[in-house]
């Protein structure tokens, strides 16, 4: 997997290429392990080909730790979406 970021208007853009699965997603974890709480976060998942549930875990531990999260993959949107739903 492929991690850029960007700054743009006070936000952080993480931008995630390739697979998210058990091999990739500590190395996302650790690029966003430092962000604050109130960080506000635009995650770019449209170049993500595959995600694990080893991903899913990374994505729904961002979410519980961070203020603002934007994704703008929808489909990853609504795993999460039944996931929070669920607990």
């Amino acid at each position: 997997m492929d991690i850029s970021h960007d700054t743009q208007s006070g936000a952080l853009i993480v931008t995630a290429r390739g697979r998210l699965d058990s091999a990739s997603a500590p190395e996302l974890e650790r690029a966003l392990a430092p962000l604050p709480g109130d960080a506000r976060v635009v995650l770019d998942l449209a170049q993500i080909t595959y995600i694990s549930s080893a991903g899913i875990g990374v994505l729904i531990g961002l979410i519980a730790g961070t203020a603002q999260l934007l994704m703008n993959d929808r489909p990853t949107e609504r795993v999460l979406a039944a996931e929070a739903a669920a607990d």
